[in-house]
C-alpha cells in the first residue's frame, strides 16, 4: 500500500479529520472484527453515496451546460483521497471529463462541459476511496467505491441549426428550342437561341434552349434545338404548353412583359418560367 495515503490516514486518524456525519442511515458494508475495547475507539468502513445533476436539464446543441456530482456519507468513518471518475459523455459533450481527486476528502465535484451532438447520454459518476475499519490505533485499511444512478440527458438539435434550404430543380426541357411552346421550333426560334449563346439576347429570351437549367446556351443545346426543329417534339411537351397557355390567362396584370423574337411573350411571375405565345394579352 501507498506509505503516503497511509501517512495521511494515521495522521487523519491522530487529529480526527474525515469524519462527516451522516445525513442518513444505509446498509452499512459487513465490517471486520472489532474488538470489544479498542484504544482511541473504534472505526467502520465509511460509506459515499454519489448523485448526478444537470443544468440546463434538456440541453440542445452549442449549450453549455454544467453537470454536478454531489456526494455525500451514508455511514461515517475515515475517507482517504477520494478518485473521481465521470462516463457517458462521449460523443455527446466536450470539455474536462477526466479523473480528478479530492486532496481533503469527499467533495462535489462539478464539470463544465458543452453540448455538441444530439442524442440520449447515460452518464455516471464513480468514486473510490480508502477506508479503514478495527481501532484508531490499529486500523485495517481497504478501498471501497460507489456510482451514481445513470443520468440520462436528452440532447436536442441546436436551435439556431438551419433547415436546408430546399434546391428547386429545373423543369427538363422535352423540346430544346421550342420557345414558345407549340410543340415546333421554326427557324427564327434557332436564331434566337444562336443570339442567346453568342450573348446577344438574355436566355429569358428562351429558356427552353436551356435544356440543363445552368443559364446559358452550349453548343451542343444549340444541335439539339436543330435536331428539334427537323423533327417534332414529344406529346409532353404539348401538353406543357397547354398548361402554359391556362396560366397565361392569369398573367393579365403581371408585369413586366418581356417581348421575345416572332412575336412570343415572356410572363415573370405567376406565369414562373413558362414561355409561350399569349395572343392579344
Amino acid at each position: 500500500m501507498n506509505s503516503t495515503i497511509r501517512l495521511v490516514l494515521s495522521t487523519a486518524v491522530a487529529l480526527g479529520l474525515f469524519l462527516a456525519p451522516a445525513p442518513g442511515s444505509a446498509t452499512t458494508p459487513t465490517p471486520g472484527p472489532t474488538p470489544d475495547e479498542c484504544v482511541g475507539g473504534p472505526l467502520h468502513f465509511a460509506q459515499l453515496h454519489l448523485e448526478l445533476s444537470i443544468e440546463p436539464a434538456h440541453p440542445r446543441v452549442g449549450d453549455d451546460v454544467v453537470l454536478t456530482a454531489k456526494i455525500s456519507t451514508v455511514v461515517d468513518g475515515l475517507v482517504g483521497i477520494p478518485q473521481y471518475t465521470l462516463s457517458g459523455t462521449n460523443p455527446f459533450f466536450s470539455g474536462d471529463v477526466g479523473p480528478r481527486s479530492a486532496q481533503f476528502g469527499p467533495d462535489d465535484q462539478i464539470y463544465e462541459l458543452h453540448a455538441v451532438q444530439a442524442g440520449t447520454a447515460q452518464l455516471v459518476a464513480s468514486v473510490t476511496y480508502e477506508t479503514a475499519e478495527g481501532c484508531v490505533d490499529n486500523p485495517i485499511f481497504s478501498f471501497l467505491g460507489a456510482r451514481s444512478e445513470p443520468l440520462v440527458v436528452e440532447i436536442g438539435a441546436g436551435a439556431g441549426t438551419p433547415s436546408p434550404t430546399p434546391t428547386a430543380t429545373p423543369e427538363p426541357v422535352t423540346c430544346v428550342g421550342d420557345c414558345n411552346g407549340d410543340g415546333a421550333v421554326t427557324i427564327s426560334e434557332i436564331v434566337t437561341g444562336v443570339d442567346i449563346g453568342l450573348s446577344l439576347a438574355p436566355i429569358t429570351a428562351c429558356p427552353a434552349f436551356d435544356r440543363n437549367g445552368d443559364e446559358s446556351i452550349t453548343v451542343d443545346e444549340l444541335v439539339a434545338g436543330v435536331q428539334s426543329g427537323l423533327s417534332s417534339c414529344p406529346a409532353a411537351n404539348a401538353q406543357r404548353s397547354h398548361y402554359c397557355r391556362s396560366l397565361c390567362d392569369d398573367c393579365r396584370n403581371c408585369h413586366p412583359f418581356t417581348w421575345g423574337s416572332g412575336g412570343s411573350l415572356y410572363c415573370s411571375g405567376v406565369c414562373g418560367s413558362c414561355r409561350f405565345e399569349c395572343g392579344g394579352i
